[in-house]
């Protein structure tokens, strides 16, 4: 049973993403408690225990911000970078940038949360069309996800994050013949 695991599968509709966390006992055998207190939605989830999904394509031009917190608080916001340049030097130091989150975007998503003595599990289902309304290419789709312990200083998004990010892969692609 690992750790950490995570999943991305899709249908026609959807977008399934399912991120699993053990909570694994320190050396003396304490489990470490789960912060699980905020509520509602597009609060700060960083402030428990939470799940955070960055998606985007490999422009990064829109990136949808998705978090949820083991009470089941969630939150959305959509960053918009402008182009890169062409130039190198301005390249570079746009990757470092991190423009505002607009935290009025509420795209559809759905998603569900289980909490047990020993481990920490988010669902979620992205609707193709909140993806396709961004301009996001499907064909290069980028997830970034990490899991927030509480307490937690959180660092702004930036370009540069994308370095971190796995490209996803979800063309329907049929096994090889067996010789």
């Amino acid at each position: 049973d690992p750790i950490e695991v995570a999943y991305a599968r899709h249908d026609a509709q959807n977008l399934y993403l399912v991120y699993r966390k053990r909570i694994v006992p320190d050396r003396k055998g304490r489990r470490a408690r789960i912060k699980a207190v905020t509520m509602g939605k597009d609060v700060p989830v960083w402030e428990d225990d939470a799940f955070e999904f960055f998606l985007s394509d490999g422009s990064s031009e829109n990136v949808i911000h998705l978090g949820i917190a083991a009470s089941g608080a969630s939150y959305d916001s959509l960053l918009r970078f402008p182009p890169l340049p062409a130039d190198p030097k301005q390249a570079k130091a746009a990757l470092k940038d991190s423009p505002e989150e607009d935290t009025q975007w509420n795209g559809e998503w759905d998603f569900k949360v289980l909490l047990e003595q020993d481990r920490f599990i988010v669902e979620m289902a992205i609707p193709w069309a909140t993806l396709k309304t961004l301009d996001i290419q499907l064909d290069d789709l980028r997830l970034n996800l990490h899991h927030v312990r509480s307490p937690y200083r959180r660092k702004p998004f930036s370009r540069q994050s994308r370095r971190n990010s796995m490209q996803l892969n979800l063309s329907d692609t049929k096994p090889s013949p067996k010789p």
